[in-house]
C-alpha cells in the first residue's frame, strides 16, 4: 500500500469535528453553498471542486504508473488546479499493464465516480457510497468503463461484527 495525502477526505477546515447543526446555523455559508455548493469552500478547508481537482491528479499519476500515459482519459482541465505541494511519487514503482485499487473515504470516491459518470456538479450528492463499498473503473485507450459502483455483496451476513485487535497484534 501506497498513500497518497491527495486521497484524502475533503478537508473540513474550521468545521471539522463540528456538528451538522453548528454548520447550519452558519447561515452565510450555508446561503453560499445553496448558491454554489460545488465552488463554496468551507472556512479554512477545501471547495468541493478542490477535491476533485486534487483526487483526479493522484487517480491520473496511479494510471500513469499502470501504463496509461493518456492518464485513462480523464479531463486534463479537471486537474489543472490540482495542489503541487501535495504531490506524490510512491505509485510510480508499478509495472505498466499491472491493475490499482484506490482504497478512499466517499468525498474521494464521490469525486472520481462523478468526473468519470460526467455528473454535473450540481448534482454531486447525487451519488454516495456505501461502507465497504466496491466500484469497478476500467480504463484503456483514453476510455472509462464503468463496470459497477458500490458493490457491497461481499458484506452479506456480516451483520454487526465488530473487529477487535488482540494484544498480540
Amino acid at each position: 500500500m501506497l498513500p497518497d495525502p491527495r486521497l484524502r477526505e475533503m478537508d473540513l477546515g474550521d468545521y471539522e469535528g463540528r456538528s451538522w447543526e453548528e454548520f447550519e446555523a452558519d447561515t452565510e455559508l450555508t446561503s453560499a453553498f445553496a448558491a454554489d455548493p460545488y465552488g463554496t469552500a468551507l472556512p479554512g478547508g477545501e471547495s468541493l471542486a478542490h477535491l476533485e481537482a486534487r483526487v483526479l491528479a493522484a487517480v491520473r499519476d496511479v494510471l500513469a504508473a499502470h501504463g496509461l500515459s493518456d492518464g485513462g482519459g480523464l479531463s486534463t482541465d479537471a486537474v489543472a488546479t490540482s495542489d503541487a505541494s501535495a504531490l506524490a511519487t510512491g505509485f510510480l514503482a508499478a509495472k505498466p499493464g499491472e491493475n490499482a485499487c484506490i482504497v478512499a473515504h466517499d468525498g474521494p470516491i464521490r469525486a472520481i465516480l462523478n468526473h468519470c459518470l460526467g455528473v454535473p456538479p450540481e448534482k454531486w450528492w447525487t451519488l454516495s457510497t456505501t461502507h465497504g463499498g466496491v466500484s469497478l473503473l476500467e480504463f484503456a485507450g483514453g476510455w472509462v468503463n464503468v463496470r459497477y459502483v458500490n458493490a457491497t455483496s461481499h458484506l452479506a451476513g456480516l451483520g454487526d461484527t465488530v473487529y477487535v485487535p488482540s494484544d498480540d497484534g
